[in-house]
């Protein structure tokens, strides 16, 4: 789904290395880890996003779901910057699922 998009691992990977960086320099404190408590937000909204979808599994296309909404991640900053919104994506995963059913 991704590749549709025109965004490769290497280019995802690039971005999110970049805002790694960055974040670390702008949040280290000491005894810590720079990130946010993202886990649990995105884990709940991939359940919903496969719900939704008819999908009795949480599979990858509902995490990347659930990344592309959870404003202020990492992820959703790199996907994001990579011009990928969540109203495409969705578009694409529907497009995808119905296909295989």
């Amino acid at each position: 789904m991704l590749h549709e998009s025109d965004i490769t691992a290497a280019s995802l990977k690039q971005e999110v290395d970049k805002l790694v960086q960055k974040s670390m320099e702008e949040t280290w404190v000491f005894g810590r880890l720079p990130g946010t408590p993202n886990f649990r937000n995105v884990m709940a909204s991939a359940i919903e996003q496969a719900r939704q979808l008819g999908s009795k599994q949480v599979c990858t296309e509902h995490l990347l779901l659930a990344l592309i909404r959870e404003k202020g991640s990492t992820a959703s900053t790199a996907l994001r910057n990579l011009r990928l919104s969540y109203t495409a994506a969705r578009e694409q995963v529907t497009k995808i699922t119905s296909s295989a059913s």
